[in-house]
């Protein structure tokens, strides 16, 4: 399985069967640069030239310029959904035994806390988009939630379309959007699986303003990052397929 796949620190970071790649693009082939085994899914994006993920429990750091990777003792006892940054703080929410978690760590200091949110699901498998706000808060989104702004956009391949509707009204029949980034000159990449068993995914390139999509049809899009205007995804035929 290809997940976490993250263009940051002018790498290509791609985990496969919690093993995290670390990938330099030369022309049109991927370089392995480093290997790194045993890590959780999902890691952080590129910051000081440093990105952070889980292994053995533990944060650790890998630094792009020296290919070094360097433990910590901070533990965050979560399945991280996603990492952000807030005012130089590492972010991070996940699931764990005793609900929800939100970790935070500070690089320069080496402090870190680890606890349970109130009133969050259990499993926050839903919560797929971690970010920071304006207002100095961090907010997730998880389907049920109120949603703030007026039209709410989504992704589907039963019909492979770009929508957009009025919270409270439902969205349109759809399966699984999976991966969704946005690209240059107002570019929409969609990614989506289809249900169990089935590899009839696709990935659907939608530009605003204009009415048709183009579709590439067969294989289910699990992650998207975009690099000099172009987006690389991981597939399930194609671990790592540039697309052109």
């Amino acid at each position: 399985m290809v997940g976490g796949l993250t263009w940051t620190g002018n790498r290509l970071f791609a985990w496969i069967d919690r093993t995290l790649l670390v990938l330099q693009i030369v022309g049109t082939q991927a370089v392995i640069e480093t290997s790194i085994t045993d890590v959780d899914l999902h890691h952080s994006p590129a910051r000081d030239g440093r990105v952070w993920f889980v292994k053995d429990g533990l944060l650790h750091s890998y630094d792009v310029a020296t290919k070094a990777v360097q433990a910590t003792t901070a533990r965050p006892g979560l399945d991280a959904t996603g990492y952000t940054w807030f005012n130089g703080t590492l972010v991070s929410i996940g699931a764990s035994i005793d609900g929800t978690r939100i970790f935070k760590y500070n690089p320069e200091t080496g402090a870190w806390t680890s606890r349970v949110v109130p009133g969050t699901p259990v499993l926050p498998a839903a919560i797929n988009a971690l970010g920071a706000g304006p207002d100095g808060k961090i907010y997730s989104y998880a389907p049920g939630d109120a949603w703030p702004p007026k039209l709410e956009y989504t992704g589907g391949s039963a019909g492979n379309k770009a929508h957009d509707c009025e919270p409270g009204q439902g969205p349109p029949p759809q399966d699984r959007p999976y991966a969704l980034i946005g690209g240059s000159y107002g570019t929409v990449y969609m990614g989506t699986v289809p249900k169990y068993g089935k590899r009839s995914g696709a990935l659907t390139v939608w530009k605003d303003g204009t009415a048709n999509q183009q579709v590439h049809q067969g294989n289910d899009c699990l992650a998207h990052r975009a690099r000099h205007g172009r987006p690389d995804g991981g597939q399930v035929r194609q671990p790592l397929l540039p697309h052109r």
